[in-house]
């Protein structure tokens, strides 16, 4: 039981979906999904999802024009000869007629084509990460019409017809109905792309069929649902009524944002956004230009906040010049029921210190994005699924749908091998038996920053860490003077701007104790604190684990769990980072003791779904006993850090000591953040520590597994010499002085 949000560790941040596979990619992206989404009847995924159609496209009208030019007749689609499951022939030729069909019903249209893909691997010549090959069966491609558009004025790209960038829907098909999860998991896949690689797309479509078998499936930043399924044969007017909707929609409409378009970089090469900010109180609109993607990591999860932070540069609107100085703009996804990162800013700095100020970015302006004149939500229509959050939401909500579920079912053989130990990893959340998630309507919101940072795990230096500690401790201590707690600390969200740090992404921060409960949240394993990880309270004393389930209090999150965040940043530099002297030319750790420290760093620093089991072992006191494997020089850090830990422990225990009679105490929580300071200001005064530059572990591996593999390839080119040797003097001997044939060999 928890009076806190229920947290979800999306594998879409995990080292095999990072790692770019693609078969290991698209598991996560399943898995994340969960076992089951909504599946609603295709009359209401109409209603509520699909682009209405003008009245000048009427179904019937169109069904019996189709018949009578002799493509449709009472069994189905006369440009199928055979139903696809009856077909001998390969897939990709097998639907080819679909192609017919589709143009036949949507003839006149000139917003979206229909394209059976082939083999064809779809990319983006706009991406700035890596490209999967991926090959969805047909899709929506937007008209050229349509893409100029969605670009600005000064914008001359010219997007191929393969490119993600106009892809408007996906589809996958099948000649047999049990390749059902098969299908899934590629439209899955490629919605997923599509949202991931276009900032864009609010939401997007997908189709599968099997044989005739038909469904329609949505995704947006909130949910991934499906319809209930059709024969595209028996049932045509169904076919006719999702084509002529998806064919003859606005870009608006297929999901596209139109307060964001593609522009000219501003400053550079490449291809930038123009975006507009409408300020929250007077709705007026600022414009700005793109200049630079700072972070999109958290827009490869499908559901969740969708996070994109780009530095930008302001539009005069008069004369079409740029601003002086760049800024960070924030684009993102945000519950409903939450206060803005804004407002919960603003609430942590009245009256404070223009020296308090300067632990957190400043805001210049924010807003809900407005489309039509209305806030861009993810309540499409006013509809709300049954089992999700009641709210209050901006729009007036009709009778919820009623829906069934639809189960999805793993295709993986097996689970990844761990590559790399990356920003955020996997939970194994099956330990803590989490319900099925519920996520809340969202809000999509701009906010403005002055101020642009590099984040924290880019450091190269140990005084960087250590400063940075110290002044994150004490912005933590700023917010709880107003009762906050963060509850999302990571690498990522502590910048560090002209040497100092600033802590940002306040949007999961709350009221101490405040009992109201989000859906769900995700977070960052790697330096989530364990009680939070595990959902319940772990230094209880002996008597409160006999009491029943329905006398415990319920778990709550607390200022230590920021603190031992922030404790498991300091860990994670220590384990996944090498040091050395500025006065050193390269990083100098044998190579033994190098691998030594790596194999603890994938115990501590969890990067796969059974490490959070060993993470735990810091809570039993054998902290102590993953410092061995580090050179003389740096070692007093982590015992500095294991005293820090002692401390973090005492302050759990005191805290939960009360548990059996009563609520956790709070009275040290006023003390707490001075104490760690104090404790953090101890490593941080030593001036051996400042001095060390940090490089990459992992890099630092490789180069040794690089020399490691040229000595032994050494080794084997010298064994096989040495062979070849011998066999040369076996032959001489065997050939003898007087043998005419004797054999004349090159040394």
């Amino acid at each position: 039981m928890s009076l806190g949000t229920p947290v979800k560790i999306n594998k879409s941040a995990s080292a095999a979906y990072q790692a770019g596979r693609l078969q290991p990619s698209r598991q996560a992206i399943m898995e994340d999904l969960g076992p089951r989404v909504p599946e609603i009847s295709f009359e209401d995924i109409v209603t509520y999802y699909l682009p209405q159609l003008d009245v000048d496209y009427d179904v019937e009208k169109t069904i019996a024009a189709l018949k009578a030019a002799s493509h449709l007749n009472d069994q189905g689609w006369t440009a199928f000869k055979v139903v696809p499951g009856e077909s001998r022939v390969h897939e990709t030729t097998t639907f080819l007629p679909l192609v017919n069909v589709r143009t036949c019903i949507s003839e006149p249209a000139n917003t979206t084509s229909y394209v059976a893909n082939g083999s064809k691997s779809l990319s983006s010549m706009l991406n700035e990460r890596k490209s999967t090959t991926s090959k969805p069966d047909g899709y929506g491609l937007l008209s050229p019409h349509a893409v100029a558009s969605s670009m600005s004025s000064d914008c001359t790209i010219n997007l191929g017809p393969d490119d993600w960038f106009r892809i408007a829907w996906a589809e996958e098909y099948k000649k047999k109905e049990e390749k059902l999860d098969d299908d899934v998991q590629k439209v899955v896949w490629s919605m997923q792309q599509i949202m991931r690689y276009d900032a864009r797309r609010r939401f997007t479509f997908g189709v599968t069929i099997e044989n005739t078998t038909t469904r329609v499936w949505f995704c947006n930043r909130q949910t991934v649902l499906v319809s209930e399924a059709f024969d595209f044969m028996e049932e045509p007017e169904k076919l006719v009524q999702l084509t002529l909707s998806l064919s003859f929609a606005s870009p608006v409409e297929l999901g596209w944002d139109p307060t964001m378009k593609l522009c000219r970089n501003p400053i550079g090469q490449g291809f930038g956004y123009e975006m507009t900010v409408y300020d929250h109180k007077t709705k007026a609109s600022r414009v700005f230009k793109t200049s630079k993607l700072l972070s999109d990591y958290a827009a490869d999860a499908l559901r969740g906040r969708g996070t994109r932070v780009f530095e930008a540069y302001e539009v005069n609107m008069r004369d079409m010049s740029l601003g002086q100085s760049p800024v960070a703009i924030k684009d993102y996804w945000l519950d409903t029921s939450r206060m803005s990162e804004a407002d919960i800013l603003e609430d942590i700095l009245v009256g404070a210190s223009d020296e308090e100020k300067s632990h957190f970015l400043t805001v210049e302006t924010w807003g809900n994005v407005l489309i039509d004149g209305r806030e861009d939500t993810t309540t499409m229509r006013g509809m709300k699924l049954v089992n999700e959050s009641t709210q209050e939401d901006a729009v007036e909500v009709p009778h919820p749908v009623l829906y069934g579920e639809f189960h999805l079912h793993s295709t993986s053989e097996k689970e990844s091998p761990p590559v790399s130990l990356g920003l955020s990893a996997v939970l194994d959340t099956s330990r803590f038996s989490l319900p099925l998630q519920q996520y809340n309507p969202k809000v999509h919101q701009r906010i403005v920053f002055k101020e642009i940072g590099e984040p924290l795990h880019k450091a190269t230096s140990m005084g960087v860490v250590c400063n940075a500690g110290i002044r994150v401790a004490k912005a933590l201590q700023i917010m709880f003077k107003k009762k906050y707690v963060h509850r999302d600390l990571s690498t990522t969200n502590i910048l560090i701007v002209n040497g100092a740090a600033r802590l940002t992404d306040l949007e999961y921060a709350k009221v101490m104790g405040d009992a109201v409960a989000h859906n769900v949240r995700t977070g960052t394993l790697n330096t989530m604190a364990t009680e939070v990880a595990a959902g319940d309270f772990c230094f209880t004393p002996n008597a409160y684990d006999l009491l029943p389930a329905e006398k415990r209090v319920p778990f709550f999150y607390n200022p230590i769990h920021d603190l031992e965040s922030l404790w498991w940043i300091l860990i994670w530099f220590l384990f996944t980072k090498v040091a050395k002297s500025t006065k050193k030319a390269e990083f100098t750790q044998s190579a033994n003791m190098a691998r030594i420290q790596w194999k603890n760093a994938c115990l501590l620093v969890p990067s796969r779904s059974d490490s959070s089991l060993h993470r735990s072992c810091a809570f039993r006191g054998l902290f102590q006993t993953y410092i061995g494997c580090f050179p003389k020089y740096i070692a007093p850090y982590g015992s500095h850090l294991a005293d820090m830990w002692a401390l973090l422990c005492s302050e759990f225990r005191y805290a939960e000591a009360t548990l059996p009679r009563g609520n956790v105490s709070t009275t040290q929580f006023d003390a707490l953040h001075a104490k760690f300071i104090t404790s953090l200001q101890k490593t941080t005064d030593r001036k051996v520590f400042r001095d060390y530059a940090l490089g990459d572990l992992e890099h630092l591996l490789s180069k040794y597994e690089s020399q490691r593999k040229r000595a032994a390839d050494q080794r084997k080119e010298e064994r096989a010499q040495k062979r070849r040797q011998d066999k040369i003097k076996i032959e001489e001997v065997k050939a003898g002085p007087s043998d005419p044939t004797r054999m004349q060999i090159k040394r």
